[in-house]
């Protein structure tokens, strides 16, 4: 056995380098299929890794939208804050002066309700001292119309009292008949005037002539109250007259003295007064319109007076007119008529 390995050297290791060869070989396909495989695993690799650096760079974006929103959003919300902090000190400050506008309005409201109570009292206390006024006048006034004519060279004549519409008839100037029908229509608390003496015989005493507007002479002097009337400045002036009683109307007196006595009486220049009532036609009951006063100028004997008045009225009517003198007791006139009408209110008037 030795001797015939010994004898085939050459062709042992002859065969050693070819095993050795296709080994390397098989080991470096082996290698260059595990180099493929690894770069192509690295290629793959690479690829991911793109697509998740892509990735993270759009996260990022996204985040810093994100990020960018949510401080906006912040921002956003401060202004918010603000704002409400804002509107609620302004509430608070619109509330309290709410509050002190109505704490305001509450005591003007007292106050006015302490004026009204102020003002009811004082149109209490008005309507009671007109009250009294009236009743102070009802038992302190009297008025009374006297009227004489010439017959068969006497005077006759009568005396009416309004208010009660009762009449006497006068036969003479009997003095003591005219004063006794004026006392028993005189108010109660009225006193009794001083006693006149007895009228003279008439037919020794020279008579004048006097009518429903003239008074009893002084002297040689008189009173003419020529022409009274009522008008309203859209309305008639007719002797009947139909007047609105809510609207004001206007009094026209027109008044001479005569007498040879009078221009030397307005050389006195003594004042005078025209007073004007209504009588109703209904019941006799007498209403004082009102009054104006003046003064007689030097040799002046005619006079207009106006007065403007604005008294609630309704009803029929006669105007009464007296023109006085307080200097000159004695010296009187006074007019009746016209007839007066005064619509009520919303009603159109008439004028006859």
């Amino acid at each position: 056995m030795a001797s015939t390995q010994s004898k085939n050297p050459t062709a042992t290791s002859q065969k050693t380098p070819e095993k050795s060869r296709k080994a390397l070989l098989q080991e470096l396909e082996a290698k260059e299929a595990e180099l493929s495989r690894a770069a192509g695993e690295l290629k793959q690799t690479r690829k991911e890794l793109k697509e998740r650096i892509a990735q993270i760079e759009a996260l990022e974006q996204k985040n810093q939208e994100l990020v960018n929103s949510n401080q906006a959003l912040l921002e956003e919300n401060e202004t918010l804050k603000k704002r409400l902090e804002t509107m609620a000190r302004n509430h608070e400050r619109e509330l309290e002066a709410a509050k002190r506008e109505l704490r305001e309005t509450e005591r003007q409201c007292r106050q006015l309700e302490k004026e009204l109570d102020d003002l009811k009292r004082a149109l209490s206390e008005y309507k009671e001292g007109l009250n009294r006024q009236a009743a102070s006048s009802a038992t302190s006034k009297g008025t009374f119309l006297v009227h004489f004519y010439r017959h068969e060279g006497e005077f006759h004549g009568r005396i009416e009292h309004p208010a009660t519409q009762d009449k006497k008839i006068l036969h003479g100037l009997d003095r003591d008949a005219l004063m006794q029908f004026i006392e028993a229509h005189l108010p109660a608390a009225a006193a009794r005037p001083a006693a006149v003496p007895k009228a003279r015989d008439t037919k020794a005493v020279p008579q004048r002539h006097a009518d429903p507007t003239s008074a009893a002479p002084v002297g040689d002097c008189r009173v003419q109250v020529l022409a009274s009337e009522m008008r309203q400045p859209a309305l008639s002036s007719s002797p009947i007259l139909g007047l609105d009683g809510t609207q004001e109307f206007e009094l026209e007196t027109r008044f001479r003295l005569e007498g040879k006595d009078a221009p030397a009486l307005t050389q006195q220049k003594p004042s005078f007064r025209v007073t004007w009532y209504l009588v109703s036609l209904v019941d006799g009951q007498s209403t004082l319109l009102g009054s104006a006063e003046g003064q007689l100028q030097s040799n002046q004997l005619e006079y207009e007076v106006r007065q403007t008045l604005n008294k609630p009225l309704t009803g029929e009517f006669r105007l009464i007119t007296v023109v006085t003198f307080p200097g000159v007791k004695t010296l009187m006139g006074h007019r009746q008529g016209p007839a007066v009408h005064f619509a009520e209110p919303n009603v159109e008037l008439e004028t006859a």
